[in-house]
């Protein structure tokens, strides 16, 4: 057994030292979700007012951004909390995986049941994550401030914590399973490289000969909305998406566009659904991978 992890029949071996790491990562979470919504929230503090909580929340979704030289800007900079939980967990099955190697795998019996027990326990750390974020800010928020709740504010925290989690553990993952392809950090480096590519082509929405949505043609105007949707990024701003709901959308659309909220969270599960499926695969694959690989070269 090592880290409480039983690589010859690929269960859990059954120790306190199982229990105790497992605690130690959900710490870990706990106390990157406290330390990055304190610190985002200080912009709450200000002369006493009413707030409502949806304001809190979209504040942790850069907030009401969109497409000029300095909201891209401000986007990156506030895509710092979600880049720090990538860089602790991005290698978090790959570094358990390194602890037993490919030729204890290759003869362990159960590798899709541990690698589905990683997987699991990645989701649940990407849902605790989000879900405390926002909460760590109105606490903060609450010091000299009204927060106010509503049936809208739920509606936008539900859809955030679905959303941001669903992408979360997606890029993770991913990060993951490039680690375990590539080796160390380099699959954290292709996802972050990933992530700022789509955000810096966010600018181009800032430009009429190009996505502008701002154009007097309205169906190259619709055109240019349904390319924005193609941006992964694009889905992370509550800001940006439409709802049905008059109390909602009083919050939100300030783009003007259809852009369903429940069209994110589809994206978004679908995304993690792949890469799920695919990390499963690769992992009871791997040894033969490499085996085929070393041949080739």
């Amino acid at each position: 057994c090592i880290n409480g992890i039983c690589f010859v029949c690929g269960n859990y071996a059954q120790t306190d030292k199982k229990g105790y790491i497992l605690m130690r990562q959900i710490g870990k979470v706990v106390a990157l979700a406290a330390f990055l919504g304190l610190f985002l929230g200080i912009s709450f503090f200000g002369p006493s007012k009413d707030m409502p909580f949806s304001q809190v929340v979209i504040t942790y979704a850069f907030q009401y951004y969109q497409f000029g030289y300095t909201d891209i800007v401000y986007i990156t900079t506030r895509m710092l909390p979600y880049l720090l939980f990538l860089f602790l967990f991005g290698t978090y099955i790959y570094k358990h995986f390194c602890t037993a190697g490919v030729y204890v795998f290759s003869r362990c019996e159960n590798r899709l049941k541990w690698i589905a027990k990683e997987i699991a326990q990645l989701f649940g750390f990407c849902v605790l994550f989000t879900v405390l974020i926002p909460l760590f800010g109105m606490a903060l928020a609450c010091m000299t401030n009204h927060v106010t709740f509503g049936k809208a504010d739920i509606y936008i925290y539900f859809y955030y914590v679905a959303i941001y989690a669903l992408w979360l553990f997606f890029v993770t993952l991913l990060a993951n399973m490039l680690a375990i392809r590539f080796g160390g950090m380099k699959g954290f480096g292709l996802v972050v490289i990933g992530i700022c590519v789509c955000v810096a082509l966010l600018s181009l929405w800032d430009n009429k000969k190009v996505f502008s949505l701002t154009v007097e043609d309205m169906e190259a105007a619709k055109r240019h909305a349904i390319y924005l949707k193609c941006n992964p990024i694009s889905h992370l701003f509550i800001s940006w998406h439409s709802s049905s709901d008059e109390m909602v959308s009083q919050y939100i659309n300030i783009l003007e566009i259809n852009f369903n909220l429940m069209f994110s969270v589809v994206v978004m599960a679908v995304f993690s659904a792949i890469t799920a499926i695919v990390s499963i695969i690769y992992i009871k694959k791997v040894d033969l991978i490499i085996m085929l690989g070393r041949e080739e070269n």
